[in-house]
């Protein structure tokens, strides 16, 4: 294993062959840019590049790697779950290769890179295949990301079918777009561009706005005129059918109390918010249309103090469990009068900023049906100087957050103490099945559970020996399972043998880490709307291999933050805090026995 991140790590195959770079040190031009003396002749090459970790052997997470080949450089992005591959034309005859990375590796990283004579037939057939794997005539039918394939086919309809120099220049621009990240100054001009041709297109002849009047509580007046702007926007389109709005400093504590009598909602905005022209005819119409909701949130951005937009922020649906370890709503959203009256609102009469506070005693106030996140960036909030700061103080008190977080959504459990049954399918492999039921027995601090193994036909020696080593167990016990190998058939089967409340489905490669785990599966299994719940799964080397399932990747599905450090702070700190997600692995699920029988078991 490299004993370090420098290049020198890193491998190089030419034409079949492996073997070390040898570098050039002279022409190192700092520890991630190295120089190797080679002999290429002119002519089309195919260039692999791949990340490995020696230790799993899976790719880590994407790195940015320049190939600059005789002072033409050819940028390849490293993939995180997929390797590279770029088809390159050389001109002449190429006597060194420079690689250089933008980012550091970890130490038990290694990097292989491949150029391979290929002809030119070859190049021409993986040109195209490239390119219509990246296009997709649904998803893309009217966009303009499509420029290159739209014009292979404009030469195909006029009876010319592309020549390879044409089709390399169309190839190299499809790969520099996609290397090169837009701008965000750019593709939030088109964002808000979408979002104006969506919301403005209702018919507000057919809303009822009759009932509702708004009530936007300030920081101070001069944020007044960015509110002023957003209700010019709603009047303009809206016309007379336009709610009330009022506008109201909160340290005006009488005017406070009579707008409240007059309105049907509260618009909470923090200081220095300033509202997108789209947020109030957007909200107005979600509101028309939905009297039961009682709050409602957007996405926004941070602005600078150069007033300059950036660092979107992109949330989740409503997540109360994510709301506990940190505000991710933001400082501006959308509350019923009955729901700010009944928690007893903010506190009047004052400028401290206390939206926080007030959505965490909200949250218990609230069910999913009446939380409407609406996607878009529909308002900007001060860039906070101090958010390392903030970064550094959730870490210290991570564990407390998280803690508060458990307890507070489900107190009851500890008290219940449901049976829970760890159902582990097995084959033999005695090793792993002992690392993992002995890390159960040893660490887990749930006092109320129990183990069942279902072996599927075991035939080694070693393990029937595991089984009678655990034979006074009182916790645990064998099920013997014959037969070809399904993993659904032997977790149902597993099941109508048990009688546990909580079932646990625990794959035997696994290793328990912390003694609480199984309690704080089991309190966010018992509640009421909650269907399945999974772990943080990591990888020998520490990294996440599973911290929930992302639907729609890839065109199906993927685990998000995979390969990411499992101590990491990651996007809202999402790593650090119990959230919801949209599916979880079977490698360690935890699901209530009236939840699995009404589904049919597994399936």
């Amino acid at each position: 294993m490299p004993s370090n991140t420098s290049i020198s790590n890193y491998l190089l195959l030419i034409s079949g062959l492996r073997k070390p770079l040898k570098w050039n040190n002279s022409a190192c031009l700092d520890s991630h840019a190295k120089k190797c003396s080679l002999n290429l002749s002119p002519g089309w090459y195919s260039v692999h590049a791949r990340v490995r970790d020696v230790d799993s052997g899976v790719n880590p997470t994407g790195h940015t790697l320049i190939l600059d080949i005789a002072e033409r450089s050819e940028p390849l992005l490293l993939s995180r779950s997929v390797n590279t591959r770029r088809i390159i034309r050389l001109q002449e005859k190429v006597s060194y290769v420079m690689v250089s990375l933008e980012d550091d590796l970890d130490p038990s990283v290694c990097l292989d890179i491949s150029l391979t004579r290929i002809t030119r037939r070859r190049a021409k057939k993986r040109m195209l295949k490239r390119m219509n794997r990246r296009f997709d005539p649904v998803q893309h039918k009217d966009s303009i990301d499509n420029t290159e394939h739209v014009q292979i086919d404009m030469l195909r309809s006029h009876g010319h079918w592309p020549s390879i120099e044409e089709l390399y220049q169309l190839y190299q621009q499809t790969n520099q777009r996609h290397f090169t990240p837009t701008p965000y100054a750019s593709w939030l001009q088109d964002h808000l561009l979408a979002l104006a041709n969506h919301w403005r297109s209702s018919d507000w002849k057919i809303l009822p706005t009759e009932k509702l009047e708004l009530l936007v509580l300030t920081m101070d007046d001069s944020e007044h005129s960015a509110w002023q702007e957003s209700i010019a926007a709603l009047q303009a389109i809206s016309g007379e059918r336009s709610p009330v709005i009022r506008i109201v400093n909160r340290i005006d504590k009488k005017a406070v109390t009579e707008a409240l009598e007059q309105s049907s909602h509260v618009v909470l905005a923090g200081s220095g918010i300033v509202p997108g022209l789209e947020f109030l005819v957007a909200i107005i119409q979600v509101l028309a249309q939905n009297s039961q909701c009682e709050l409602l949130y957007t996405d926004h951005d941070q602005l600078t103090e150069n007033h300059e937009r950036e660092q979107p922020v992109i949330k989740p649906d409503w997540d109360p469990y994510l709301l506990e370890t940190g505000n991710y709503i933001g400082d501006l959203c959308v509350v019923s009068t009955e729901l700010y009256l009944h928690i007893d609102g903010l506190e009047p009469g004052t400028a401290k900023p206390a939206i926080y506070p007030f959505l965490l005693k909200a949250r218990a106030e609230l069910h999913r049906d009446q939380v409407i996140h609406i996607p878009g960036i529909m308002f900007s909030q001060p860039q906070r100087n101090d958010t390392s700061y903030q970064d550094r103080w959730f870490t210290q008190h991570s564990d407390e957050l998280v803690t508060r977080a458990y307890s507070t959504l489900q107190p009851d459990v500890l008290q219940a103490l449901p049976r829970v049954e760890i159902i582990i399918p097995t084959r033999d492999k005695e090793p792993l099945l002992r690392q993992c039921v002995e890390s159960i027995l040893e660490l887990t601090d749930y006092p109320n559970y129990h183990i069942t193994v279902v072996d599927n036909g075991s035939t080694e020696p070693a393990t029937s020996a595991f089984h009678d080593e655990l034979h006074d167990e009182a916790r645990y016990d064998v099920l013997a399972y014959p037969g070809a190998f399904n993993y659904s058939a032997i977790n149902n089967f597993a099941v109508e043998n048990t009688q546990s409340d909580v079932l646990i489905l625990l794959n035997n490669d696994t290793q328990i880490m912390q003694s609480d785990w199984l309690t704080r599966m089991v309190q966010a299994c018992m509640l009421p709307k909650v269907g399945c719940v999974g772990a943080k799964l990591l990888y020998a080397n520490g990294r996440v291999q599973h911290a929930g399932v992302v639907m729609g990747m890839k065109g199906v599905a993927g685990h998000a933050f995979r390969f990411q450090k499992s101590d990491s702070l990651s996007y809202l700190h999402k790593l650090r805090s119990p959230h919801q997600v949209s599916a979880v692995t079977a490698a360690c699920l935890a699901v209530r026995r009236d939840t699995f029988e009404q589904l049919g078991g597994a399936g």
